[in-house]
C-alpha cells in the first residue's frame, strides 16, 4: 500500500484511548451514586470487554481434518474493571463500598449470617462512553454531527450501555511508608448481564 493511500485511510487521527468518561445514574439500588463527577476525571483506566460465540464442533469427515462449528450462545468478556485514583476523603471508595453492601443483608444473631439480596435490588446501568477529537470542515469549524452527541469539544464517537450491573469485587488498597510521591488507587469489578455499543454513524458520512 502506498502511503498516499494510508495518509487517505488514516485522515481522521488515530483513536486515542485516553479519552473517554464513565457514568454511573443515582439510583437506589446504588445507594445514589454520587461520585460521578469525580469519575469524570479520576478514572485511571477502563476497559471495552470482548465478546465471543461459544461453539459446538460439528465433526464431517474428521480422519480429514475437516471440522465446522455451530454457535449456541454469546459469551461477554467479565468482569467490567474501573481503576480509581482517590482523593484524601475517600469519597468514591465509600459510595462503591456502600453499593457493594446494597448486595446482602446482615443479620446479626448468634451465628452473624449474611443473606444476598435479589439481584434486582442493587443492579443498574453503566455507561461508558469514547470519545475523539472533533472532526472539522473546509472552513476550519468543528463540525457538530449532532449537538447531543458533542461534549466539551469532543465526538462522542462510542457509547457502551452494560445492563444490570453491579460491584462484585472492590481491590485492596496497598499501603507503604516508602511510597511518599505515589498516588492512592484501587480497582472495582462489575458484573453484568450484556452491553450494547453504540457508535456515531454520523462521523462516517463526513468528509474533511
Amino acid at each position: 500500500m502506498s502511503a498516499r493511500v494510508a495518509q487517505a485511510r488514516m485522515s481522521r487521527g488515530l483513536a486515542k484511548p485516553s479519552l473517554f468518561k464513565v457514568e454511573i445514574p443515582r439510583a437506589p439500588a446504588n445507594g445514589q451514586f454520587t461520585a460521578n463527577d469525580y469519575l469524570e476525571y479520576y478514572c485511571k483506566q477502563a476497559s471495552i470487554p470482548g465478546i465471543n460465540h461459544d461453539v459446538h464442533i460439528i465433526r464431517g469427515h474428521a480422519r480429514q481434518g475437516v471440522m465446522s462449528s455451530q454457535p449456541y450462545g454469546v459469551a461477554y468478556g467479565k468482569p467490567l474493571t474501573l481503576t480509581i485514583i482517590e482523593r484524601s476523603d475517600y469519597h468514591s471508595y465509600e459510595q462503591f463500598q456502600e453499593w457493594f453492601s446494597l448486595t446482602y443483608n446482615s443479620q446479626q444473631n448468634l451465628t452473624d449470617t449474611l443473606k444476598m439480596r435479589y439481584r434486582n435490588e442493587f443492579t443498574c446501568p453503566i455507561i461508558l462512553k469514547k470519545y475523539e477529537l472533533p472532526t472539522y470542515n473546509g472552513d476550519g469549524q468543528p463540525i457538530d454531527f449532532d449537538s447531543m452527541r458533542t461534549e466539551v469539544g469532543f465526538r462522542n464517537a462510542l457509547e457502551i450501555n452494560f445492563e444490570s450491573a453491579y460491584p462484585s469485587s472492590i481491590s485492596e488498597i496497598m499501603l507503604n511508608t516508602e511510597a511518599r510521591n505515589s498516588m492512592v488507587e484501587y480497582t472495582v469489578e462489575f458484573q453484568y448481564d450484556r452491553y450494547d455499543i453504540f457508535i456515531n454513524k454520523d462521523a462516517e458520512l463526513t468528509t474533511i
